[in-house]
């Protein structure tokens, strides 16, 4: 059975929900499988649907991830987060279904649009940054079960890794080599260990929060989220919510998005040092995951030897622009500034 059939015919009704129009398939979710089908009950609703094999594995995304993300956007939402609030089964106490080798849950969709890289401003980034801090607020009192997946240093060392792996005729890239001797820096483990663990959004970025009557509402799509250090969604947000279309950095925008998140960094001894630490290894993040998308995309073409030019990748130029000397300096002056 497809899976519109399945959400028809199985999930929807233990949801108590009643289809009152065709699905649509938006263009977005590159893990899992997103219909939106109107119904009777509950208006437009998002249903999340996670084969039992994700094609994505070398970035660690499986059922356990996609677990992982339903109990985050549970606890969130009760405590009153600003995140989507999950469809409880009409009949059970649970939030999801597990048929035909799909893990599927689903959410109203609340109002408002997403934003896109044009849309960025020092309003934008202010609101973002305050958004991020009440998330942050109510996420650090998750209480760890023992089986939450990791997005820390480790993680990030293991899908470049992964990457590496499936392509070795990259492994003499130099970026590569000084990606690996960043993440192993004893200095940068043993600082983060002394800030603060909750849950983790992972990707916070401008098409990740709701916009409505011109405000930041809410945040979005928890497909990457985990339990580890707080300060890795304030350094993300601060890159993404400060670098404009063109990648073209913003320092106003930075330093706005972080003087939002200014009581929280200066209460946890965050000095620039690892600040910027941490906004490196961001940048290896995401180079690992577009380097893996591609190859997947490659794989998928049936080319997967085809050329990957590492220097194209945003985030590789990001890890290069960040260690300058110069921008070094400015960044360092406008997060003192944010703190003062």
């Amino acid at each position: 059975m497809e899976i519109k059939g399945i959400l028809t015919e199985v999930v929807m009704p233990k949801m108590g929900l009643t289809p009152k129009g065709e699905a649509i398939a938006p263009n977005e979710g590159r893990i899992a499988h997103n219909l939106i089908i109107p119904t009777e009950e509950r208006g437009e609703v998002l249903f999340r649907c996670y084969p039992s094999e994700s094609s994505k594995a070398a970035l660690g995304y499986g059922t356990k991830q996609a677990k992982f993300e339903l109990r985050t956007l549970s606890f969130l939402a009760q405590k009153g987060a600003p995140v989507p609030k999950p469809i409880k089964l009409a009949n059970d106490d649970a939030y999801a279904v597990e048929e035909q080798d799909w893990f599927i849950f689903a959410y109203p969709i609340e109002q408002g649009i997403t934003l896109e890289q044009d849309d960025l401003s020092r309003t934008v980034a202010e609101e973002a940054g305050n958004l991020l801090s009440e998330i942050m607020e109510t996420s650090v009192t998750y209480l760890p079960q023992g089986d939450e997946p990791n997005g820390d240093i480790d993680y990030i060392e293991r899908i470049l890794n992964n990457f590496i792996n499936r392509r070795p005729d990259m492994a003499d890239e130099p970026v590569f080599g000084q990606m690996f001797n960043h993440l192993s820096s004893p200095s940068l483990r043993e600082e983060l260990e002394k800030t603060p663990k909750g849950l983790v959004h992972g990707d916070f970025f401008f098409e990740n929060v709701l916009s409505r009557d011109g405000r930041l509402v809410g945040v979005i799509d928890f497909g990457d989220a985990y339990h580890g250090y707080l300060l890795m969604d304030v350094v993300i947000g601060s890159m993404e919510f400060a670098m404009k279309a063109g990648e073209e950095w913003d320092h106003d925008l930075h330093e706005a998005f972080l003087r939002a998140n200014k009581d929280w960094l200066k209460e946890n001894n965050v000095s620039f040092g690892l600040f910027h630490d941490v906004l490196l290894a961001n940048c290896v993040r995401f180079t690992a995951h577009l380097s893996n998308l591609t190859q997947d995309e490659l794989d998928e073409n049936g080319t997967p030897e085809a050329l990957i030019n590492p220097a194209e990748n945003p985030y590789v130029q990001r890890f290069h622009l960040f260690q300058e000397p110069d921008m070094k300096t400015k960044l360092e002056k406008r997060y003192q500034m944010a703190l003062s």
